[in-house]
């Protein structure tokens, strides 16, 4: 079952924006306002229609090209991802993309973020070779203009590590973590935070490359790194504490990676909120490493709660809601309820297949599943 690890996390608003970021200025703020506490989780709904009806009439009065058009623009796009309406908020991005590109060159800094953005969401898509080369165009670009060792060359080349990590291509994206973080703790120092960041990033493609002793030291490193900067409580330092934990889980190390969900779980319900999306990733990996444990019993509230939360909060086509659907449906099938983890294999390809379509390896993957399914058990397609 596919664990969730992460890559930073800062307190966030409806949008899902960092809320009192260092270094970053301030922001407008949107205010929705929910008269009736039981409409609460569908605040972030309201909150797309206001900012999509916020863009039409700005684009209206301005044009399209206009700088208040395309960050009203930029804004929308930013919500539908987090949303994970990808689709819609690709659309967006490529038209921003265009629109920058056509009045301020290919290499302005803000048609440079524009890229970065757009990768990012083909990246969340699947389409990791366009996403691939939107990257390396934006890293080449800084190298030019700002240089090598540039603090914001080094972000874009942590983005472009990330997504060839995520194709395996490995060897390379080591390569790159290591100059990220080279270049960090040489200008940062050891202790700063985006240092921290690079060592948790670092970790996460040696465990992919199966060197979890050396992943381990990076990713130890990290966790008592942010607990002495950030607090053993902040968000962030609950992060790379679940990514310590999921090396652990591969190591086979079931007690600690389960103490630290716990950790991770009890710092989000008390610091966050319970239906925070990063609350619901140690949810769901609490119950993964319970099912490891044969602890079904109290791993299928948990998998139940994690469906339920991201349903509710993200959406039901959300990549993270499939993910959990599919855990569900997997600790169903070892507990013998057929029928019901049945269904869910269906929804989640049924999921997969409009997140990505019919043809890409991850619906291929999720058909494959339930013919695997179906076989081992006698169920008729």
């Amino acid at each position: 079952m596919p664990k969730f690890r992460l890559i930073y996390s800062w307190p966030r608003n409806l949008a899902g924006k960092l809320l009192n970021e260092p270094g970053m200025p301030p922001r407008e703020c949107i205010v929705v306002r929910v008269q009736q506490e039981e409409k609460v989780g569908h605040a972030r709904a309201v909150l797309v229609e206001t900012l999509r009806c916020r863009a039409e009439a700005i684009t209206t009065n301005l044009g399209s090209e206009h700088a208040e058009t395309l960050l009203a623009l930029h804004r929308l796009a930013k919500v539908l991802q987090f949303r994970g309406a990808l689709a819609e908020a690709e659309t967006l991005q490529r038209q921003i993309l265009a629109a920058r590109e056509a009045q301020f060159g290919p290499e302005d800094p803000d048609t440079l973020i524009d890229l970065n953005n757009l990768a990012l969401v083909l990246e969340r898509r699947g389409q990791w070779k366009e996403a691939t080369d939107l990257y390396r165009r934006a890293v080449e670009a800084q190298e030019r203009r700002l240089g090598a060792a540039h603090l914001a060359t080094l972000a874009s080349v942590g983005n472009l590590a990330e997504v060839l990590r995520l194709q395996g291509q490995l060897a390379e994206a080591e390569a790159l973590q290591r100059r990220v973080l080279a270049g960090r703790e040489d200008q940062l120092g050891s202790k700063h935070r985006k240092t921290l960041v690079s060592l948790n990033n670092l970790a996460l493609v040696l465990q992919d490359q199966g060197n979890l002793d050396e992943a381990e030291p990076f990713a130890r490193k990290c966790k008592e790194g942010g607990e002495a900067l950030l607090g053993a409580a902040n968000p962030e330092t609950l992060i790379w504490v679940n990514n310590l934990a999921t090396l652990l889980e591969d190591q086979g190390n079931l007690n600690e990676a389960e103490e630290l969900y716990r950790k991770a779980l009890a710092g989000g319900e008390a610091h966050l909120v319970r239906s925070h999306p990063d609350t619901l990733t140690w949810v769901y990996n609490l119950a993964g490493v319970l099912m490891k444990r044969q602890n079904f019993a109290d791993a299928e509230p948990l998998m139940r709660r994690a469906v339920a939360g991201r349903e509710e909060h993200l959406g039901a086509g959300h990549p993270d809601t499939l993910i959990s659907v599919y855990g569900l449906a997997e600790l169903l099938e070892a507990t013998g309820s057929i029928a019901e983890a049945e269904e869910l294999f269906i929804r989640e390809l049924n999921g997969m297949e409009e997140l990505h379509g019919p043809d890409h390896e991850e619906t291929q993957a999720s058909r494959e599943n339930l013919e695997r399914f179906r076989h081992q058990h006698g169920r008729s397609g």
